[in-house]
């Protein structure tokens, strides 16, 4: 089968599109033939430092084969398609099933024809969604879901999404709109208008106002999408909280589709 391969870590001038054996079914695996795969940040954050200098660092190189993608993988994290095979033990997912799914070996795997995947990873692709839509919601929709499930949020409460205009936040503050939480959006000016399209009942301009310092302000959670501030940051500021979720701090822990 078709697939892309990293042939070199960190080197984006070694992805290559080449041949590969068909994965191997186990149990508790669906086969899904692969009709979209999506590509997220965390798909290129390894090849990131090429770029400014068209060069590969040493450090670079290794931080990539040790963390990111090694070598000699099939790329991709998120992927839909349909199941053309079960595995044993599988009784949630039947052949024919159109699927979006999130690679077992988070980052490897989805980038080919043909996938193996967990059943647990395979979630039903909603009739009114094309397999390119699908595609693009494991990491980010299931990252987002993550953490409002972990901040246990209920509808009424104030929920603050600091960066809430990237692929994570967009579907975190939909889905927190659609949990009846009333939502505040720390966004750039050129995203106003997205923000509020998706549901924010607030939008501040972080170019202008830094949230953790502004007076009188209080949130039920706080959930930090872009970094720029961390849970001490918040916890030492005027914003009180009951809940602070970094999300580099939540994405040791979360379960995607769950």
């Amino acid at each position: 089968m078709k697939a892309i391969v990293n042939k070199g870590a960190g080197d984006p001038r070694q992805i290559t599109l080449t041949d590969v054996p068909q994965p191997t079914l186990a149990a508790g695996q669906v086969l899904i033939q692969v009709k979209a795969a999506s590509v997220n940040i965390v798909d290129t954050q390894g090849y990131q430092n090429f770029y400014p200098t068209q060069t590969v660092s040493w450090q670079s190189k290794l931080l990539d084969k040790l963390y990111v993608h090694g070598e000699n993988k099939i790329l991709g994290a998120d992927g839909a398609g349909i199941v053309t095979a079960v595995g044993a033990n599988v009784n949630s997912l039947k052949v024919g099933d159109e699927v979006c799914f999130i690679a077992d070996d988070y980052l490897h795997g989805a980038w080919a024809e043909l996938i193996a995947v967990s059943a647990k990873n395979v979630a039903l692709k909603p009739a009114n969604l094309s397999f390119t839509d699908d595609a693009a919601l494991p990491t980010t929709a299931g990252t987002a879901l993550a953490a409002l499930k972990k901040a246990q949020v209920h509808a009424g409460e104030k929920v603050l999404l600091n960066g809430a205009s990237g692929g994570v936040g967009l579907f975190a503050l939909q889905l927190a709109q659609a949990m009846g939480t009333i939502v505040t959006a720390v966004v750039s000016p050129r995203n106003f208008d997205l923000a509020r399209l998706a549901g924010a009942a607030e939008i501040v301009d972080y170019h202008q106002t830094n949230i953790t310092k502004r007076p009188h302000t209080k949130f039920d959670v706080i959930i930090g999408l872009n970094g720029y501030h961390s849970s001490h940051d918040n916890a030492r500021s005027s914003v009180t909280t009951a809940a602070m979720l970094p999300l580099a701090e939540l994405s040791k822990s979360w379960k995607p589709l769950v």
